[in-house]
């Protein structure tokens, strides 16, 4: 997609917002192969350790604002949305935002 995004190369302490499903909705009818999904979260701050081979994406790039619509699970437009990133009710995503 032309976005740049680092791999983490050695484990590192960070501050995150980690998001917590508290709702799903997944639509009855099939669109293109999948049932998309609808999410509310619950976001809070966490210290957690990256380990080696996390990947970061910056957002200070040309495509930040794309990375941040398909990375926001609630997004209409993300990959939550088109179940490239897995949810349920009740359960922490894999992705997290890094706060610096």
């Amino acid at each position: 997609m032309g976005v740049h995004i680092e791999q983490v190369t050695r484990v590192q302490k960070a501050k995150v917002e980690r998001y917590k499903v508290t709702r799903l909705y997944r639509a009855e009818k099939e669109w293109e192969g999948i049932h998309p999904v609808n999410v509310e979260t619950d976001v809070y701050e966490d210290n957690v350790e990256l380990p080696i081979g996390s990947w970061l994406v910056p957002l200070a790039q040309p495509l930040g604002n794309l990375v941040a619509t398909l990375l926001e699970p609630e997004s209409v437009c993300g990959f939550v949305n088109f179940c490239v990133i897995p949810a349920e009710e009740g359960k922490e995503l894999f992705v997290s935002r890094l706060i610096k």
